[in-house]
């Protein structure tokens, strides 16, 4: 259930965001298969990658960069995540953002 509750709140965070392009997921966030399936089907068409490592930011950032200038170089350090079943995902975000909406 944490799980989930932390999918739905990245979830929220990128939308607010208004985020695009592909979504990568490091740290001990990386490892959590729960999360992962379900940050990609909420987040889906959008894809989303989890990090090989989890050394943390420094390693993210140098990631970043190196996907950054050269496409192949995702096949070195991030894996494409597999979205969870969509469906009940979906319904439970929708019920979710309306009761966050209901207490402002």
């Amino acid at each position: 259930m944490a799980a989930l509750y932390c999918a739905l709140m990245t979830d929220y965070c990128l939308t607010m965001l208004a985020a695009r392009g592909d979504v990568i997921v490091e740290g001990r966030f990386a490892s959590n298969a729960a999360f992962i399936s379900a940050l990609a089907a909420l987040r889906a068409p959008q894809p989303v990658f989890r990090s090989r490592g989890e050394t943390g930011s420094i390693h993210g950032a140098l990631m970043l960069s190196l996907l950054a200038r050269e496409k192949s170089a995702k096949r070195t350090y991030v894996d494409r995540c597999l979205p969870g079943p969509a469906d009940r995902l979906n319904a439970a975000r929708e019920k979710w953002r309306s009761l966050l909406a209901s207490n402002r």
